[in-house]
């Protein structure tokens, strides 16, 4: 009878704390909310809207507006956040909440357990960038992954990109008005070299040609003609057993990690490695 008793004291004690102010405040979360809309103010449905810490920039959550172009973002605790509005596939341009870019977007403060509403968009239809990618025998290259970067060095949004089809034709939809460089990019058993426009080879894309956009528009042919690439192999040892796990790097000329590097491999458990999808020269 008093295990009993003091059971059940406990039981109610467990009950206190957890219908307790303190406890109910942790659990408190806010939420974002909003309407996405075309230029004449009609609801667009089925837009991504998602949610980042705006330090460090790190995703949250994602939700897609509804058939009237409202969503609803909940379970985020107090804190500032950054809103991306990307259509997936309709051709409208994404873009950071208050019609910012990736550099100038602004802050959504969430403080719980109040909802932060109005955090809306109006989506603007992209322009597009196409051509057609071969090999120096003019035949085309499938499976291309051809990405546009904007002027800030950017990949917009993650998202701006396209893959060669089987005549080695590619779109890339969906881009704001502006200036791109845009990257040919082979994987490394492709047996071609991965470079930017104009026949722009390197990690590197400073100083490559730009291409301009004007949305609606198309910015059409342009091309790209890749070059078969080399490799370099070998093995890394202690002087007498194999070193497996080693990351071996190729870089263009003297060394910087982001503008000089190539390729990389890593050494599989007999020591050996491919650096794969390198241009002709010296590294």
């Amino acid at each position: 009878m008093h295990n009993s008793k003091l059971i059940f004291c406990l039981f109610l004690l467990f009950l206190a704390v957890c219908m307790s102010p303190y406890a109910s405040n942790a659990e408190e979360t806010g939420s974002i909310s909003g309407t996405v809309t075309d230029e004449s103010g009609t609801g667009l449905a089925n837009i991504s809207v998602e949610i980042f810490d705006s330090s460090p920039q790190s995703w949250v959550k994602t939700v897609s507006t509804g058939t009237d172009g409202s969503y609803i973002v909940d379970g985020l605790a107090s804190g500032n956040y950054t809103v991306l509005f990307y259509p997936e596939i309709n051709g409208y341009a994404g873009q950071w909440y208050n019609d910012k870019d990736a550099l100038s977007k602004d802050t959504v403060t969430v403080t719980a357990p109040n909802n932060i509403s109005g955090i809306n968009a109006v989506l603007h239809p992209g322009g597009t960038i196409s051509g057609r990618v071969t090999n120096e025998q003019g035949n085309p290259v499938q499976a291309i992954d051809v990405q546009a970067w904007d002027s800030n060095n950017n990949w917009p949004y993650n998202r701006s990109s396209a893959l060669t089809d089987s005549n080695g034709e590619y779109t890339v939809r969906a881009l704001p008005s502006g200036d791109y460089k845009v990257k040919f990019n082979c994987p490394s058993d492709s047996g071609y070299v991965s470079e930017w426009y104009n026949d722009k080879v390197g990690q590197s894309n400073w100083n490559d040609d730009t291409v301009t956009v004007s949305a609606p528009t198309d910015t059409p042919d342009i091309n790209a003609v890749l070059e078969p690439a080399g490799s370099i192999s070998g093995t890394v040892t202690d002087g007498t057993d194999p070193i497996a796990g080693v990351q071996v790097r190729v870089y263009n000329g003297n060394y910087n990690y982001y503008y000089n590097l190539m390729r990389e491999a890593t050494t599989d458990a007999a020591g050996h490695y491919t650096v794969s999808g390198l241009p002709s020269g010296d590294f």
